[in-house]
């Protein structure tokens, strides 16, 4: 014999279904954890106790969640509203209402400290409860659990420097890496990888202090799926546990192929960690080498007379102190206004240039975009080709502009195919003045 409850609801149902009305579902209550969406601090968390219904209903719902807190962790925050906690049995109670006659969901935020002594690696187990005032069709999603791990927290930090930055093919570059940990936790499972470009040979890898590592001073090669550090040929030290406060130097050597002619030597090295790493910006770095010749380049310019028809001329002098000798040597010329008033294109043009070797692009003058509008700018290019070592070169430019005043800047910058030694006397500037046009006084 059935149920007398189950009875009067089939009849109601068929009494409904009769009339061609649609039958609610009976309420299905639920309880799930979410994403909190909250930023937090190191060695501390948020998560959300989320109370849902399988449909919206205008009446309010009342129901209470029971959150069970393990002795790990500290409640830090929660939603507002009915909220208590009873320290005596760590169970923080949180009364609510499915209130919205749209949206049968609401949540509870809660942010959480772990506790400073708790080993990483511990894993913690949140647990809740939700019971509900009126009758719920399916009590079994009424319980809800989630687990976290705490992990250390740290600041691993990696410093790359390279001895020379500047040298020929076939010499030997030595590069220095400093992995620091600022805590302050340990850094757990530390490794540095440093990727090898594929313009020198591996000579050595070693540390020279810190804690003991596990060299692997044979270079791997990454296949070809990889995933940066480890594409490429590289060398790994496995520092391990590297605590608050310490430190770890290490050293690689490699040589320049000397089949490299010039080329820019690129070295990329990281430092990673499964501890939570505070600043994780300062755990890769790129140092840059050039490989090559080795020239110092200098370029110097020199005001000449004016000449009728308000021409400028210009004397620029490129000079090779050595010493190698240039293959390739090109200067870019920029004429600018630093006056307003003018309309510089117009009051002021590159006219011509004329290098004693080599040879000049036609000049080009053009408005820049930008906001407030920039003043335009005439630019040249002229390649010079090689130069021995104490070896010279000019460029004669002459700068035509009419006879009103104006202020003017012209700058140049020499730029070589290989390493210079001294790139601090590669460029030049020149401030030109033109005076205004004379007047004759007015005879009474």
């Amino acid at each position: 014999m059935k149920p007398l409850h189950l009875v009067v609801f089939l009849a109601l149902v068929s009494a409904t279904a009769a009339l061609g009305q649609a039958v609610d579902p009976p309420l299905d209550f639920s309880l799930s954890f979410g994403p909190a969406g909250i930023p937090v601090p190191a060695r501390q968390g948020a998560i959300a106790m989320v109370v849902r219904a399988n449909r919206w209903t205008e009446v309010k719902e009342p129901f209470i969640v029971r959150l069970t807190v393990p002795p790990e962790i500290e409640i830090t925050s929660h939603c507002e509203g009915d909220v208590t906690y009873d320290a005596a049995t760590r169970v923080l109670t949180w009364a609510g209402l499915l209130d919205d006659p749209t949206i049968a969901t609401k949540s509870c935020p809660i942010t959480f400290r772990i506790a400073p002594l708790l080993p990483p690696g511990t894993i913690y187990t949140l647990k809740a409860t939700l019971s509900t005032t009126s009758p719920d069709a399916n009590p079994s999603n009424n319980t809800a659990s989630t687990y976290g791990v705490a992990y250390a927290a740290a600041d691993i930090g990696l410093t790359v420097s390279a001895d020379p930055v500047r040298l020929k093919p076939g010499s030997t570059i030595t590069y220095t890496f400093r992995v620091t940990n600022r805590g302050p936790d340990e850094g757990h499972s530390v490794v540095l990888t440093e990727q090898l470009s594929p313009d020198v040979d591996f000579i050595s890898f070693e540390q020279i202090d810190g804690p003991p590592a596990v060299i692997d001073a044979t270079p791997k090669q990454g296949g070809a799926t990889c995933s940066p550090p480890r594409c490429g040929n590289y060398v790994q030290a496995n520092l391990g546990l590297l605590a608050n406060g310490d430190r770890a130097t290490y050293r690689l050597v490699v040589r320049v192929k000397p089949s490299v002619e010039a080329a820019i030597i690129r070295a990329s090295a990281t430092v990673e960690t499964t501890s939570l790493d505070l600043l994780p910006g300062d755990n890769s770095r790129d140092v840059v080498v050039f490989a090559g010749p080795n020239a110092d380049l200098a370029l110097a310019e020199s005001r000449g007379k004016d000449a009728a028809g308000g021409l400028i001329p210009i004397t620029m002098e490129v000079s090779n102190y050595g010493p190698d000798p240039v293959n390739s040597v090109k200067v870019s010329h920029t004429l600018q206004t630093r006056d307003s008033r003018y309309d510089f294109v117009q009051n002021v043009r590159l006219l011509s240039a004329t290098p004693s070797q080599g040879a000049c692009a036609a000049a080009e003058g053009f408005y820049p975009i930008g906001s407030p509008s920039p003043p335009p700018i005439w630019t040249l290019e002229c390649t010079l080709g090689s130069l021995a070592p104490g070896g010279r070169a000019t460029i004669t430019l002459i700068v035509e502009r009419t006879e009103q005043a104006g202020r003017f800047t012209h700058s140049a910058n020499v730029t070589p195919d290989q390493n210079d030694p001294n790139p601090t006397n590669n460029g030049s500037q020149a401030n030109l003045e033109t005076p205004p046009p004379r007047t004759r006084p007015v005879r009474r």
